[in-house]
């Protein structure tokens, strides 16, 4: 019997016991630029309503950024030249 993804790269998901062994993991394989030459692919998993709320702020970014103002997504917040807005 084949299996239906020979050939294709494996998912492999690591959970971090600390906070900052993660961040150090995402700042190494940004330095390191991996995305450029291998298939190594690095993403957050976040909840269904982590992805629901950011979704809804990309919106709010993509408005925001048409009227020629800074705004960006961190995590489930949006930050702007003004106050940060919480989800």
């Amino acid at each position: 019997m084949r299996n239906a993804n020979a050939g294709r790269a494996r998912t492999i998901v690591v959970k971090f016991l600390r906070f900052k062994d993660r961040v150090n993991i995402i700042n190494k394989y940004r330095s390191l630029k991996l995305w450029e030459n291998d298939n190594i692919y690095l993403n957050e998993d976040y909840s269904e309503k982590t992805l629901r709320i950011r979704k809804e702020l990309f919106k709010q970014v993509k408005v925001l950024r048409a009227q020629g103002k800074y705004a960006k997504v961190n995590y489930n917040q949006l930050i702007t030249n003004q106050a940060s807005n919480f989800l």
